[in-house]
């Protein structure tokens, strides 16, 4: 009867999983709809960003295989760069380069990553929570409220490989759990996955794996002061060794060359979380910037989740509480200081993603000098203001979690109310927002005539005079497409 009983749980959290999944699938189709799934299907992405992203892919599968394996030397053949930087999502193109004989010389991707990303907030929402509580509702408009979160939806059609959020969740996964090989072996898998999406998902992952592995190695000090202790900080180096490997495969420490555009300008509003940052169209308006970029730092949690944190708040403040088995760290045997050290790690987000620049809407409150040589060294994670998407999803987290103290019924209620004031909202988003990014551009048949082939037969390369910083204006995109057609090289990027 135990093994029934152990066979049951675990079918069905095998259904949950693949609910969620298919939770996230079917808001995909409802917010963006199918159109981008189709792999021939170009067009749509021959504009702004996703056009330099489309061809970073469609030169590195014709790139000669080397060691590292992430250069790209066709593309941009002055600036030097790797599929890492240039938003190619090498998780994803690596696989398909390898099969990039079987594919048409019109092939994306990028449309069945967004699905992929949908689905696999679904799937970590469920994985995350069913850690805290086994409440079907829960898990399930989690999964909902997870998959349609306003900062990853925000960059459909901006920048791909930044959808890969769900790597935020499974993060807190593991940072709730307590130090032990398992563990260590998903942190490490981890990391490396987010290596392989986007440097800013990876330096977020790092932070949270930073004070996890301090946290353990104090827990381990205390209990064992030698051996013990000693281990857990040759798994965190050998975690880090892991990954440094990965990295330098894929040539993440090339040296791109480029000036910065000031961190001060992408840091993130304090009221970000509140009202959206340069972005219209939602139920509530969008708040004045300090900065004309500040939109990078956007993390609005979307006026559904807004709700569900009101009432969970006023549920604590009448100290409601019907679930607290669902408050503590499910199998650590310091409840109470793992949950301290993850209020923490979200307050250190919030202060790395507002470092240089303390602002209230327009109000600049205060701002960090930083010498241009920290200008510099900063330019990877200039944005800084991405930095606040894990509070935005640690405090989506909390909310839910709250609702557990409410009584079944009530939690009920108010969770499915919030999920419908979230979507009437996303919605809103997607049609003024997501919805158009997948309309077609008419570009790609301004140079179809066959005799640009012949001007092109005896040549190495095609070169944009002058290379503009930002680019893509006039014949830039057909000159690039041009290149990729012929095997040309090429200096746009």
């Amino acid at each position: 009867m135990q093994l029934l009983g152990i066979m049951s749980e675990r079918k069905k959290q095998i259904l949950l999983t693949i609910a969620g999944g298919f939770i996230g699938a079917v808001f995909c189709l409802l917010l963006i709809g199918p159109s981008t799934l189709y792999v021939q299907n170009v067009d749509w992405l021959l504009k702004d960003d996703p056009g330099a992203h489309y061809l970073a892919w469609s030169f590195f599968r014709m790139e000669p295989w080397t060691f590292p394996v992430g250069g790209l030397s066709n593309y941009g053949v002055e600036l030097g760069s790797n599929i890492v930087f240039a938003d190619g999502i090498p998780l994803v193109a690596i696989p398909m380069k390898i099969i990039s004989p079987l594919l048409p010389h019109d092939f994306q991707y990028f449309g069945w990553w967004a699905l992929g990303c949908f689905v696999l907030q679904g799937v970590a929402a469920v994985w995350l929570l069913g850690k805290f509580t086994k409440r079907t509702e829960v898990l399930l408009i989690g999964a909902a409220l997870f998959a349609i979160q306003p900062v990853m939806l925000f960059r459909f059609g901006q920048h791909f490989s930044l959808m890969g959020q769900w790597v935020i969740p499974l993060g807190f996964c593991l940072f709730f759990s307590p130090n032990n090989r398992r563990t260590v072996v998903g942190w490490g898998i981890l990391l490396v996955v987010a290596s392989l999406i986007h440097a800013y998902l990876l330096g977020m992952l790092l932070i949270l794996f930073g004070i996890w592995s301090l946290r353990e190695t104090a827990f381990c000090f205390v209990d064992r002061p030698l051996g013990r202790s000693l281990r857990c900080i040759l798994q965190t180096m050998a975690v880090l060794l892991v990954l440094f490997a990965v990295m330098a495969s894929m040539d993440y420490f090339r040296s791109m060359g480029l000036g910065s555009t000031g961190t001060k300008d992408f840091a993130a509003n304090l009221l970000g979380w509140l009202f959206p940052t340069g972005a219209d169209g939602l139920l509530l308006p969008a708040h004045k910037l300090a900065f004309p970029l500040q939109f990078e730092g956007f993390w609005y949690l979307g006026s559904g989740v807004l709700l569900l944190l009101a009432c969970v708040l006023v549920a604590i403040l009448l100290r409601l509480k019907s679930e607290p088995v669902a408050f503590g760290a499910v199998n650590h045997h310091r409840p109470r200081i793992v949950w301290a050290s993850f209020y923490f790690s979200l307050a250190v987000f919030l202060a790395v993603s507002t470092a240089f620049s303390l602002n209230f809407g327009q109000v600049v409150l205060a701002q960090l000098p930083l010498p241009e040589i920290g200008e510099k060294l900063m330019n990877v994670f200039r944005a800084i203001g991405r930095f606040s998407w894990p509070v935005a999803s640690g405090l989506l987290f909390l909310a839910l979690l709250g609702a557990c103290r409410l009584p079944r019924w009530l939690a009920a209620s108010l969770l499915l109310t919030a999920l419908g004031i979230q979507f009437a909202d996303v919605r809103l988003l997607g049609n003024t927002i997501l919805l158009p990014r997948t309309k077609p551009t008419e570009v790609y048949s301004n140079l179809s005539d066959p005799r640009w082939g012949q001007l092109t037969s005896n040549h190495t390369g095609i070169s944009v005079i002058p290379d503009f910083f930002w680019r893509f204006i006039g014949q830039e995109y057909d000159l690039a497409l041009l290149a990729y057609k012929n095997r040309l090289l090429t200096n746009k990027s």
